[in-house]
């Protein structure tokens, strides 16, 4: 149902005199001089109510958007063959002496909330093409300076609000309504004016957006959307009386620290949450760069959130969909089918009436920024911005760095460690290490549609003992695992004394460029005498020493080659009851010797 204003009777008496001779207006208000126009006007902005959403029936506009405590007129009338045409504005409030006062001061309908009446009187000599432009609650919204200065026609088919907006506007709200009544115009045959009952509709100058949050669940925390605020992002911050389509200012910051105010509801004895009457200027929001959105801040899960709402259709072309005056927008969040998102609905009314506007935003990935490595390089840490790598092989000491994630969620750490898993050789061997090792703290920016997460970590070293070990962070969205970004944390030590680094074979684990017991890649052999630096030490199974290769190298696999000697024996491991014995299987065992005297089988 729209909104309208009933002109129940436009009593205009314009005859041939001339609007110079003194009007006769007191026992008889209907008495005209020939040259005058009486309108008298009622305004209604009566609704009964209607849905909001399938769920729950309430009254859409509220007595305070229904309210009119005063009105400004505005006649235009063109020259015709009677005589000249007119310009003439009427104000609430005037003195008795003003030329520009009410007729009849707006006055409320008694028992009839949203009706109003009023009326003026106009005179003209010529009335061609008579248009009216009646304008409600001008003082409360700070304009009855600027029109009362307007003089012409023209100036107030350009007049536009002075561009001041720095909060959410307020009740009562400014309404308009320009027609052209056609009943008025003079013809070859007629004068102009005359008696007339018209319908003019008024509409209210802001476009209303109402938020209802059906994610919100306490009960279930994994999912619960807890909503703490509704703002609007680059709202227009003026507007023509006129409709069309004028360039106009946007909100010199990128989102408006206003919102109405977050409040709990039930339907069926279950609670939601809801915010209702943000107010905006209409935007045709076709430039992605001035158009106007809702960034919506709460929790999901516990964590911090943040969402924008842009007013798009959702279809291949995302059609921009057009900020209206004396529409609604209804931006419905439902629960999705996990945790980790939630869902939009968009409803287009004029308050009561529209088309239906589905859209999803979607999780993107968390930018990552490291501002400054420079204590990372202090502490002989080499930092790989390409693929996001600390190398710490050859560390000193600890560093510490800081670096954010932006978007439009928080993002959490997970900590994983490959080859040395247990995570001894950096001290991060326990959960709690770990957690003290990388701090973060989330934060929704002000003037940003993003959330904001701040990291610090600790980056460890390897100090007795140098292994393999890759620290993989995993920075990912705080509902999401599979978004995210990685920063690994590696050492890679030479092996031993050789220097040479271990190999990382297909299976992802490191493997020992050389033989145990080697200590440089054997490039060549000798032909006889200790290969040992080369080819290693020769190991039994089962046991952690080794003894030194010592032989001729084209006989190496011959049970004489490289038997331990009694002196071999007694350097062994003395840790069990085969001390200073070697194991043999069979009548010519391999590595059979004696202790001096005694064969061991």
């Amino acid at each position: 149902m729209k909104h309208t204003i009933m002109l129940f009777s436009l009593l205009l008496s314009g005859l041939l005199a001339s609007c110079n001779e003194e009007v006769e207006v007191q026992n008889n208000p209907d008495h005209l001089e020939p040259g005058y126009g009486l309108l008298s006007l009622t305004m209604d902005l009566t609704k009964t109510g209607t849905k909001a959403d399938e769920a729950v029936a309430e009254e859409i506009a509220l007595p305070a958007e229904k309210e009119i405590k005063d009105v400004a007129f505005f006649v235009h009338t063109e020259a015709d063959e009677q005589g000249d045409g007119s310009f003439g504005k009427y104000f609430s409030g005037e003195t008795e002496s003003s030329e520009n006062k009410l007729n009849e001061e707006l006055t409320a309908i008694p028992d009839v909330e949203g009706q109003y009446k009023v009326s003026i009187i106009h005179c003209s000599d010529g009335w061609k093409n008579p248009e009216v432009v009646v304008i409600a609650n001008y003082k409360e919204n700070d304009l009855e300076d600027e029109l009362k200065a307007v003089s012409n026609w023209e100036e107030l088919q350009a007049f536009t609000t002075s561009a001041t907006q720095a909060e959410n506007a307020k009740t009562p709200l400014l309404m308009c309504a320009q027609q052209t009544i056609k009943s008025w115009e003079s013809t070859p045959v007629v004068s102009g004016g005359g008696s007339v009952v018209e319908t003019i509709k008024m509409k209210r100058m802001v476009s209303r957006i109402d938020v209802r949050n059906y994610a919100y669940n306490p009960t279930e925390t994994e999912k619960n959307f807890v909503l703490t605020a509704a703002r609007l992002v680059r709202p227009r911050i003026a507007v023509p009386l006129v409709e069309g389509s004028k360039t106009l200012p946007v909100s010199s910051s990128s989102t408006f620290p206003f919102g109405g105010t977050v409040e709990e509801f039930e339907v069926e004895a279950v609670t939601f949450q809801k915010v209702d009457c943000i107010y905006t200027y209409e935007n045709e929001n076709k430039e992605e760069a001035t158009a106007t959105a809702i960034q919506l801040e709460g929790t999901l899960g516990g964590v911090p959130i943040t969402k924008i709402v842009d007013f798009k259709k959702l279809n291949v072309a995302q059609t921009p969909i057009a900020l209206a005056r004396n529409r609604r927008y209804l931006i419905n969040i439902n629960p999705a089918p996990d945790k980790t998102d939630v869902n939009f609905d968009i409803e287009v009314a004029d308050w009561s009436e529209g088309e239906e506007i589905r859209v999803k935003p979607s999780f993107p990935k968390a930018e990552m920024k490291i501002a400054d490595v420079s204590a990372l390089t202090d502490a002989g840490m080499i930092w790989d911005a390409t693929k996001k790598v600390i190398d710490i092989t050859s560390a000193t000491g600890t560093a510490s760095f800081t670096f954010t994630t932006t978007g439009n969620t928080a993002t959490q750490p997970e900590v994983k460690l490959l080859y040395d898993k247990t995570g001894t050789s950096v001290g991060w061997n326990t959960e709690e290490l770990k957690a003290a090792a990388v701090s973060f703290t989330p934060s929704i920016a002000d003037e940003k549609a993003e959330v904001v997460t701040t990291y610090t970590v600790t980056v460890p070293y390897q100090q007795s003992l140098k292994v393999p070990v890759d620290i993989i962070l995993n920075i990912h969205n705080a509902n999401n695992k599979g978004v995210g970004d990685t920063i690994i944390i590696r050492s890679v030590p030479g092996y031993t004394t050789t220097g040479i680094k271990p190999v990382l074979m297909s299976d992802g684990r490191y493997w020992a460029p050389v033989n145990v017991g080697a200590i440089k890649l054997p490039e060549n052999v000798p032909e006889m005498g200790d290969i040992t630096e080369t080819c290693g030490q020769l190991f039994q199974w089962g046991r952690k020493a080794g003894f030194n290769l010592i032989g001729d190298k084209g006989s190496l696999q011959k049970e004489s080659s490289a038997k331990p000697g009694k002196d071999d024996i007694a350097t062994m491991e003395t840790k069990n009851t085969w001390a200073g014995k070697f194991l043999s299987v069979g009548a010519n065992p391999w590595f059979s010797v004696s202790d001096g005297d005694t064969w061991y089988e």
